[in-house]
């Protein structure tokens, strides 16, 4: 290779080349003349010959230019390698590449996984910070695993660094699994172990299926030894079987093999397990209800098979028997003529080969349970206890718990109550149970979401809550047995006194302004006395949150017909909260809620009225308003003394109205009031106006407000009128135009 090429001058200006084999890169360092500048007519041979090089990447060169300016690069290092990482499937990765370099100087770093540049945006296999410095491979799989690579770009500077992903996870399942050969109702098979994919495999686990049921897999009873390759297992009775395997390592089990594609079938024998859960159910008076689990196809272990269902009253030496031949049956019914008796029960596989060559268990079970023979007696108001609004206490005497009363297990009570007006029919019940340490007298009972009991001795108390208020109630209390209520005690009459009203229903906004809002809500649903009325009250809110206490309205709604308020006086374009309160004798009850925010708007200008024509009876007002978008108008009148307005309706789209049916020769107070969408209002000067006499005619308005006499006709009158509205109308909007003229200047 050349080691030296020549040096020539052009233009001032000495360049300098020298080729090094110290790099894989090479490297531009400078170029220049005093100016910093090079003519593309100043190019040399020797200067094409570089760039051809760069151009073409020529390995193992370093290429030098020397100026008379003193040449000047930034170079990167790294301050320590990348670690490899080791993780379990599922678990996130992390690398960090830490590049060191001088103050100021902007570097490029890129990932590669093993030959591969990584593509970092909008994808979430992979996180990196905003300097690219670290990245994260979140949930690794084992396609993630490899040769991660962190390179560091700083001008023509390069430095990369790399490290290993490790992923680990469960094993493979086995390979290759075969049944080699069927011997005498068993199965040998062989298998190859797979990939332990970074943990130790620790066993291995054979399940087999039968043709009866292809989808439900057994697992056989022993695991296997890692290093076995070969296993026998013994099969069920009376099946043709398939098989699998999984491997398992500390991470868990793997995948199951693939199932073997030869089959292994069993002869038949005797059951080897009864029904293991055998029970009675007593709701059906005079009925023996023996049940019990069935047994699946898997263990019947042969054809022909039944269950043989023996019963014995306790006391009895005498074993009744009936067969079921249903193998999905798990229950048989019996006629008996006693009422929760006691018996012994037992329930035996049997299929064509024999009984099951377990004997089986002998369970207890009862006869079904029949109505309670005893009631309650003297049930009455505790007299230690204040009766409440929402809650009543009661006392009785305790009964006979003995089974020939109960006739079934003993439960506790069943307290029942309704509404004198109402009657049985909307009767509710409340359970409340005894348990055998109450049964004793000992201790207190059950407590219950709707009220609390105790029994002591020859007396139980219970309490009911949640009673409707201010109403004539009626309670009575029975026993219960698991099934079925006895007769009711005597009947309890009482009267709850008042209380708090519920809350208002339907709170709502029915319409809202700039500075009013107006409310509206229904009774509550429970008033729990009489009605009094309501209290209103309100809040700032603040970022979606009540700000300060709660302000209450005055004076109070003292009616409880009224269902609505207007609150005025509000501030603009703010969030409020209201609180609507129902109120009775006994207080104020649980508060309704509504939010709103008033609007960002202003109350309309007061208009310009202006007098057009004025007759007897009639007279014509027209008016001048500048923000008339979106707003009303109507006149509001009354003869001079009088203390109430007129008002008539509002017109949306003319300015001007006419108001007849006047009295002649009277004077009016008239004016213009504006409305907008939102209810705000504002209403003009009011003007002094006196109708015509009859003998009269039509009359013009003086600026006092007092009507001299016209001397032209009606038509001329309103037509002169007109003129001077239009050149009104007109000057004021030049007005307003010179002054958004000087606004924008």
């Amino acid at each position: 290779m050349m080691k030296q090429l020549r040096r020539r001058e052009r233009n001032s200006t000495t360049l300098g080349y020298s080729f090094e084999s110290s790099s894989t890169l090479l490297k531009f360092l400078h170029l220049s003349n005093n100016t910093h500048r090079l003519g593309i007519m100043t190019f040399t041979v020797d200067l094409l010959i570089v760039i051809l090089c760069i151009g073409t990447g020529i390995p193992s060169v370093t290429g030098e230019y020397n100026s008379k300016v003193k040449p000047s690069f930034a170079y990167v290092n790294l301050d320590s390698d990348m670690e490899n990482r080791v993780v379990s499937v599922g678990e996130d990765a992390e690398f960090a590449c830490l590049p060191n370099v001088q103050k100021n100087k902007r570097v490029e770093i890129r990932w590669k996984h093993d030959d591969y540049i990584l593509n970092l945006t909008n994808t979430e296999k992979y996180k990196t910070n905003d300097l690219m410095t670290n990245i994260t491979i979140k949930s690794a799989t084992f396609d993630d695993a490899g040769v991660y690579t962190c390179m560091v770009v700083l001008d023509m500077d390069i430095k990369m660094s790399k490290a290993n992903l490790t992923v680990k996870g469960v094993p493979d399942p086995p390979l290759d699994v075969k049944i080699v050969s069927c011997p005498n109702g068993g199965a040998e098979l062989s298998w190859r172990p797979g990939n332990d994919n970074g943990y130790r495999i620790s066993n291995f686990f054979i399940q087999y299926n039968s043709s009866a049921n292809p989808t439900l897999w057994h697992i056989y009873e022993e695991p296997i030894l890692p290093s076995w390759t070969n296993y026998y297992m013994n099969l069920r009775p009376w099946g043709v079987y398939s098989i699998r395997m999984l491997a398992e390592n500390k991470l868990g089990l793997s995948k199951p093999s693939a199932p073997t594609k030869r089959t292994c079938s069993a002869p038949p024998s005797h059951p080897d397990r009864n029904p293991k859960e055998v029970w009675t159910r007593t709701d059906q008076t005079g009925k023996l209800i023996i049940q019990w689990t069935s047994m699946q196809r898997f263990y019947h272990h042969g054809p022909n098979f039944k269950y043989r269902v023996s019963w014995q009253r306790r006391g009895s030496t005498y074993w009744n028997s009936q067969d079921v031949k249903d193998s999905g049956t798990g229950e048989l019914q019996v006629d008996v003529d006693d009422v929760y008796t006691p018996y012994n029960i037992k329930v035996k596989a049997v299929n064509a080969m024999g009984d099951s060559r377990q004997p089986p268990f002998v369970f207890e079970g009862y006869s079904g349970e029949g109505r309670p023979l005893n009631r309650p007696k003297d049930l009455r108001l505790d007299p230690h206890f204040t009766l409440q609004p929402h809650e009543a206490h009661f006392i009785w005497e305790a009964v006979d718990t003995s089974e020939d009363q109960i006739r079934g297990e003993f439960k506790g009570y069943k307290l029942q109550y309704w509404k004198a007006s109402e009657g049985r029919n909307e009767m509710k019940e409340i359970d409340i149970y005894i348990g055998p340490s109450e049964r004793n007298g000992a201790g207190g009972g059950h407590h219950h979401h709707h009220h609390r009991s105790h029994h002591q001795g020859q007396e139980v108390r219970a309490s009911i809550r949640n009673l409707p208020a201010f109403t004539a109630m009626r309670a009575q209390v029975c026993v219960m047995n698991t099934h079925f209520v006895g007769h009711p005690s005597n009947v309890v009459d009482f009267f709850t006194p008042e209380g708090k009203p519920g809350p208002v229903k339907d709170l709502r906004v029915e319409s809202y302004g700039a500075t009013f809002v107006l409310l509206k809500w229904s009774q509550p649903t429970e008033p729990n006395g009489k009605l009094l009325g309501y209290d209103i009250g309100y809040q700032s809110v603040v970022s979606h949150k009540s700000v300060g206490p709660i302000e209450l309205l005055k004076p109070h709604i003292n009616s409880p017909t009224t269902l609505g308020a207007r609150i005025t006086g509000l501030k603009r374009d703010h969030y409020f909260r209201f609180y609507v309160w129902a109120r009775s004798g006994a207080g104020k009850g649980p508060h309704s809620v509504v939010d709103v925010k008033t609007v960002h708007a202003y109350p309309p200008t007061k208009p310009w009225p202006q007098i057009v024509s004025v007759g007897s009876t009639i007279m014509n007002i027209s008016w001048i308003s500048p923000n008339s978008k979106y707003i009303g108008y109507s006149l509001e009148y009354r003869k001079l003394g009088d203390r109430e307005w007129i008002q008539t309706k509002y017109e949306w789209t003319r300015s001007w109205m006419l108001l007849a049916y006047l009295d002649p020769g009277t004077r009016y107070e008239v004016r213009v009031v504006a409305l907008n969408n939102f209810g705000d209002k504002a209403s003009s000067r009011t003007l002094l106006v006196q109708t015509a006499d009859e003998d009269n005619g039509t009359y013009y308005q003086a600026s006092n407000g007092i009507p001299g006499p016209y001397q032209n006709s009606a038509p001329a009158t309103a037509t002169s009128n007109n003129q001077l509205m239009l050149f009104l109308n007109l000057a004021w909007y030049l007005c307003l135009l010179i002054m958004v003229s000087q606004v924008f200047h």
